[in-house]
Parts: structure tokens; sequence; C-alpha cells
């Protein structure tokens, strides 16, 4: 304020003079920070300076480590995002419209997605108002995969060292299917792996399925090996036995755990404990061979076969000596024939 104001110069340019107010456009050379100096002159040649420092600051900051990591996959819609950012005159950085903390050069905010494709933007904005701004892709994915097991059905039983395991799963953002830690090969929403089976009796087949955001599923079946196969006797008949009878009952010890079925000669058998019987027909006169089959679950069989002589003919015999009604004094005969 001065009433006989002659001139005002900032940093030697010459300022406007409107009443009590002045102005002047002068360059900002530097970047950082500039001194703007005033001087005031009176018509009594009376001069004041003022100095005042100003910031340029044309560079906008820098943002980096952004993580989770862009196009990442998640399993949660409430997410915390962090990162590093470089910039002298920070003003604030915001991450999907939420404000961020800044600690230093790193800052973190939690922000709400939904489940799929988000487009996340990150700004940071400086105090002479520039500002970078970066879309920051992350997927979401909170539902597990659903998954089935085809084959083979739970309990089953098998004599073979390998396995080959087949299903079904319903998942849009799959990552892999394991079987028993074996990648199994995909194809549209079927997969399929062979893998072996490590020990005698039950084996645990785990089937786990894993999408790209980390959600896992498992299906479990149990699947018995048994390459041993049944022991068998015939108790009854002995081998060599003669019968005169067209059926005969065939009676014998059996040992599996896993039985399935015994047949004799194509006829089931009745098992009861560890003993089986059947009644079988003979089917033709002389030799017969008997076959005894022993199954278990597993498709292991073991055979006994004993052989026996039908006979249901009665002997043909003639009397050759004595004559039919001949006479003797003896106490004795002998009698001859044929």
């Amino acid at each position: 304020t001065e009433v006989n104001l002659d001139t005002v110069t900032v940093n030697g340019v010459a300022a406007t003079i409107a009443g009590d107010t002045y102005s002047a456009s002068v360059p900002l050379p530097l970047e950082g920070e500039n001194v703007i100096t005033v001087l005031a002159r009176d018509k009594a040649d009376n001069s004041a300076t003022y100095a005042r420092s100003i910031t340029r600051d044309t560079i906008a900051p820098t943002i980096a480590n952004l993580s989770p990591a862009a196009s990442s996959w998640l399993q949660s819609t409430n997410v915390v995002i962090s990162g590093t950012v470089t910039e002298q005159n920070l003003a604030s950085v915001t991450v999907g419209g939420t404000a961020a903390t800044v600690t230093g050069s790193s800052f973190t905010a939690t922000v709400d997605l939904v489940e799929g494709a988000n487009n996340t933007e990150v700004v940071a904005t400086d105090l002479a108002g520039n500002s970078l701004t970066i879309n920051h892709p992350l997927n979401v994915d909170v539902t597990p995969p659903v998954l089935t097991v085809t084959a083979p059905a739970d309990g089953s039983f098998t004599n073979a060292s390998t396995i080959t395991v087949n299903g079904q799963f319903t998942e849009t953002n799959l990552s892999t299917i394991t079987v028993n830690g074996v990648l199994a090969t995909t194809s549209g929403s079927s997969y399929t792996a062979e893998v072996p089976l490590n020990v005698e009796g039950n084996n645990s087949i785990a089937v786990t399925a894993t999408d790209l955001a980390g959600n896992d599923s498992t299906s479990q079946v149990t699947v018995v090996k048994d390459t041993v196969l049944p022991i068998l006797t015939i108790t009854s008949p002995a081998s060599g036995t003669f019968y005169n009878s067209n059926t005969i009952t065939v009676t014998g010890q059996i040992t599996e755990t896993n039985l399935e079925a015994v047949s004799v000669n194509g006829v089931s058998a009745a098992i009861s404990g560890s003993s089986y019987t059947a009644t079988i027909t003979l089917a033709s006169e002389g030799t017969n061979t008997i076959t005894v089959t022993a199954t278990d679950k597993a498709n292991n069989e073991q055979q006994s076969l004993v052989s026996v002589v039908r006979d249901t003919t009665a002997p043909v015999a003639t009397i050759t000596s004595p004559a039919a009604g001949s006479f003797t004094n003896q106490t004795a005969v002998t009698v001859t024939g044929d």
C-alpha cells in the first residue's frame, strides 16, 4: 500500500498497477524452487523489496511395485492393494477411489472388488496438480471348482498295478486337476489320469481341482488292489471215484477275503463261510471232468479239477457150466462162464 506508488517490478518485470493492486507474469526458469522478488518504489524514490519462494513441479509422480500383480487371481472381493510412489511433493494416492495410506514412499489401501474381472485405477497426485493414473487389472474368483469322480467307483476292486481315473468338473477358471499328485489331462469338462496303485489292499485316490485364484476342491474314492489268487480245494469227490448216478454233490474249501463266486462245471455253488457245495450232473457215461472255478472281486481266478467215472450199466454175465437143469452127486460144483 502506497499512496504515491510509482513502479512495481517482479523479478525485473514491470508490473501493471491498478489502484492498490499489481500483477505481473514472470517466468519460472527452474524445476524446483524459484525465488520471486517484488520491488516497489514510490515517487520519492523510497523502495521496498519482498521475496517469496515458489516450487515449479512439472513432473508427475511415478507408481511401481503394485501388489497384487496386474492380472492376478484373488480369492476375496476385499483386497489390500499396495505399492510405492516416487514424488517429493506428493498430495495423495487413491486406489479405486479410496484414499490410500502413505508411509514414506509406500502406500496401501483396502478396496472392494467384484467377482470376475476388475479394472482398478491407482492415481497419484502431487501438490502441483500433476497426476499419474494406472489401470490395474485384477480378477476375483471366490467359488471353488465342482468335481466328481466317474470311475473307478468307490470300493471297487482291481488286480492291476495302475488304474485310470476319470470324471467331470465345473470351473471356468481352472488351473490344474491332479490325481494323487499326477497331473490330469482335461478336455472340455472332463478329466482323466492314470495313477499307480502302490499297496495291496485299500488305495485312496484323491482328485484335487484348483482354479487360478487358488480355490480348490477334493473328491476321494477308495480302490482295493487284489493280486492274490483264491486258494481252492475239492474235498469230495476224490479223483477216480465211481458213481452209478447222473448227479453228484461236490464240496470243498475256499480261502479268499474278496470272494465273488464259486462255480462247479458252470453251476453256481452255495457258499457258507469257507465251504462251498454244488450239485451237478455228470454229462456222460464214463469219465467226467469236474472243474471248480473260484473268482474274486478283482477278477483273479483259480481252478481245481478232479475226474470221476459215471457207470450206470449193470454187468452182463453168462453161465457156461454147469448146464441149466443138470444133476450132480457132489457137495460142491465148479461154475464157469463169461
